[in-house]
């Protein structure tokens, strides 16, 4: 659990690539109603702290048909700020601009946005179980759990917000069926202390324009996603991460291409599969 709070906050990129369904049912995880919340394809995402450590807003939008993602992202912790944009290419490759990423640490900055999405569309599905088109209006969220803890996973981290759980708010539709939610949710963690947390902003599931093969990524920092090994002198480590990408791509095609290439090779690691699949 404390691995959730401290990724949450040292988050610099989100990954589409990581797997909830395919974890919870292959990884035999508890994971909660996989409802049509799940169905969102653009979020607003303001997340506050309730310790009073910091925040962190993103704008999420995402290309199922693709697999990409585009994250503009503007987070606050302990004073440290960070204003920026990630890309996901088809779920193997991260593109990243005015985000400092730490080497080494890539992958634990990539799961705080997942783990916390996740929690987000989990608790939408308990506090409205019947999915986005339920909402009528504005509704009232006064939900408490007592059986349920809330298991989110990436495919290089999960973590568990203990029982009982509480979340208020509100649930209110908008125009072209955007849902504003506003909800505080504690937990306990550790059986006696608890964590809270302010979630607020937009769903929609609505029509985004793709990424064009024309664009440009210069100036951008490019990483592959997946399965690596590193050798130290005491043996090989094998992980899964964020690698910084060597080569001259000008466009989003020529990447495109290169990731085509990596599909096909004999000794290709395996596709990681999109969070959002059923």
């Amino acid at each position: 659990m404390e691995a959730i709070i401290r990724t949450f906050f040292i988050i610099l990129i989100f990954t589409v690539s990581s797997s909830y369904a395919f974890a919870c049912e292959h990884e035999e995880i508890d994971c909660g109603p996989f409802t049509n919340w799940y169905d969102v394809n653009w979020l607003d995402m303001t997340m506050k702290d309730g310790q009073g450590r910091g925040d962190a807003h993103w704008v999420i939008s995402i290309d199922k048909d693709n697999n990409d993602s585009i994250i503009e992202k503007d987070e606050n912790y302990d004073g440290n700020k960070v204003n920026g944009t990630l890309i996901i290419v088809s779920g193997r490759i991260m593109l990243t601009k005015g985000l400092d990423l730490k080497e080494g640490y890539e992958i634990d900055a990539a799961d705080g946005p997942g783990l916390m999405m996740q929690l987000l569309l989990n608790v939408l599905g308990y506090v409205a179980p019947g999915g986005p088109d339920s909402i009528k209006g504005k509704i009232d969220v006064n939900h408490k759990d007592e059986e349920h803890p809330i298991k989110v996973t990436t495919s290089s981290a999960s973590g568990v917000f203990g029982t009982p759980w509480v979340a208020k708010g509100f649930l209110e539709k908008k125009k072209n069926n955007i849902i504003n939610y506003n909800i505080h949710f504690e937990s306990t963690i550790n059986k006696n202390d608890k964590y809270t947390i302010e979630m607020k902003g937009q769903w929609a599931n609505k029509e985004l324009d793709s990424l064009q093969d024309n664009m440009s990524i210069e100036g951008w920092k490019i990483y592959t996603i997946g399965p690596y090994s590193k050798k130290f002198k005491d043996g090989t480590i094998f992980d899964y991460g964020a690698q910084i990408k060597e080569g001259k791509y000008n466009t989003l095609g020529m990447l495109r291409d290169e990731i085509q290439r990596m599909e096909t090779a004999p000794n290709k690691a395996p596709k990681p599969t999109p969070i959002f699949d059923e």
